[in-house]
């Protein structure tokens, strides 16, 4: 730290560094939660193991599918294995040293049983260390406890992923069922517009955007391709076989509603929301801990501090049938890398 404060003792202050980094970190994973349904679950365990350093997963981000099983696993990570039911204790925490493929490898070895969840972990809170998981039990849980903030395949659900959404049973309260169109397969305008018309029988609203992943919005962009037409005359030309969608400098849309992308959204699915009812609920918007006046905390017995930089939120809909979602498109995917 000493050598950080001059140009002559670092290229970029540690201080700075540290602090954006981290910042930039919590937003990553904020964004990936988002996608979510407030589960927090990054994959889940395929083969158990009891004293093995290598597990087999699949469901990236708890929804089903073996394509690029760790999207969400990055090395490095401290990871929790926990049941999804009965105790959220633990099985393992470790660290990740390795991600190939199906298989996650970690500094240690790690008990872990079938449907097993990897979450983010800690061992700063106890001896037998915390996970990010809060509980749900099975495909449709609820999300009471969980620590994650609910996220858009949670609010635009049928009880699919949450049955119960912030005490309220779904099944009993019906503004709470959003249209899901699954087992799409290839996707046409014809099931968009029935998804759009059902949304807006059921709730008297119409979505105003769609969000989905890149490689679903490629399958929109196909339904235009044959269409497309090229002004010619006597000169040579170079034409753009691109659109400006795919380049991010213009939305793709239907009936005047935008794709919009994200890279961490669930493979297959595609949202259609009311953004008037989509609302953001901040607690904390984003602060360093400082109730004792400081923000760097000394760690015992080694010349090194610390800082914790917190975040309290949650996203939430007041009409969940306003929304829409279609499921089980035929998509291609040729990434899978955690991007920071």
């Amino acid at each position: 730290m000493r050598a950080s404060r001059s140009d002559k003792g670092s290229f970029v202050r540690a201080m700075d560094l540290e602090q954006k980094g981290l910042v930039n970190d919590v937003a990553r994973q904020r964004n990936r939660a988002l996608s979510g349904f407030g589960s927090e679950i990054l994959a889940v365990v395929t083969v158990a193991t009891a004293a093995g350093s290598v597990i087999t997963i699949d469901n990236p981000g708890g929804v089903s599918g073996t394509v690029n099983p760790g999207r969400f696993v990055k090395i490095g990570m401290i990871l929790a294995i926990t049941a999804t039911a009965g105790s959220t204790v633990p099985r393992s925490i470790a660290t990740v040293s390795a991600v190939s493929g199906n298989l996650v490898t970690f500094n240690a070895a790690v008990t872990a049983s079938v449907n097993d969840v990897l979450t983010l972990g800690s061992t700063s809170l106890t001896t037998s260390g915390s996970g990010s998981y809060g509980g749900n039990s099975g495909s449709a849980g609820s999300d009471a406890s969980d620590l994650a903030p609910q996220g858009i395949l949670g609010l635009v659900d049928n009880a699919t992923f949450v049955a119960t959404i912030f005490g309220l049973s779904r099944t009993a309260n019906t503004f709470y069922e959003s249209t899901v169109m699954p087992n799409v397969g290839t996707i046409n305008t014809d099931i968009l517009q029935r998804g759009v018309d059902n949304c807006e029988e059921v709730s008297g609203e119409m979505i105003d955007k769609f969000i989905c992943h890149s490689s679903l919005r490629r399958e929109i962009s196909k339904l235009t391709e044959a269409d497309r037409r090229y002004a010619s005359d006597a000169a040579a030309h170079n034409y753009d076989a691109g659109t400006l969608a795919g380049a991010n400098k213009k939305d793709l849309t239907y009936n005047g509603w935008s794709f919009r992308t994200d890279k961490d959204f669930a493979y297959g699915y595609l949202a259609g929301v009311n953004t008037s009812h989509l609302q953001w609920l901040p607690e904390t918007k984003g602060e360093w801990a400082e109730d004792d006046g400081t923000i760097l905390l000394r760690i015992a017995n080694v010349d090194a501090y610390e800082a914790r930089f917190r975040v309290s939120e949650n996203f939430a809909t007041d009409k969940a049938n306003a929304h829409a979602m279609w499921s089980g498109v035929t998509v291609n995917i040729t990434s899978g890398v955690y991007a920071d």
